[in-house]
């Protein structure tokens, strides 16, 4: 059912799909060079936030290189910044939770078949 919804959201006929952590969803858009992101500014403090937890995934890094989003506007974000904005979830409603996620999808998709 959850495929199905995707297919008709997106306009995408998907028969075969992986499924992917957190820690793997912040490698794969480091590997496409990070996903361009209009970041509005109701969302900068609560994305900050989650950046921070985010971070905090690779035990490696421990907070090393952590990049904070300053400025609202259209921009490119990394692995760790994007998996943060992909998990906004108190700054609207819940149609602007789906509209997060719905676009994300769009942008690793336009961007991977871009490639």
């Amino acid at each position: 059912m959850l495929l199905r919804r995707i297919n008709d959201n997106l306009d995408l006929d998907t028969k075969d799909y992986i499924v992917i952590d957190f820690k793997g969803f912040i490698k794969v858009i480091n590997i496409m060079n990070g996903v361009e992101i209009n970041v509005e500014e109701k969302e900068i403090k609560g994305l900050n936030k989650v950046i921070n937890t985010c971070y905090g995934l690779n035990v490696g890094n421990k907070g090393n290189n952590m990049e904070y989003i300053i400025n609202s506007s259209n921009q490119v974000l990394n692995g760790y910044q994007a998996l943060a904005y992909s998990r906004l979830r108190k700054i609207d409603d819940c149609f602007h939770i789906d509209t997060i996620s719905t676009n994300n999808i769009k942008i690793c998709k336009s961007k991977y078949f871009s490639r």
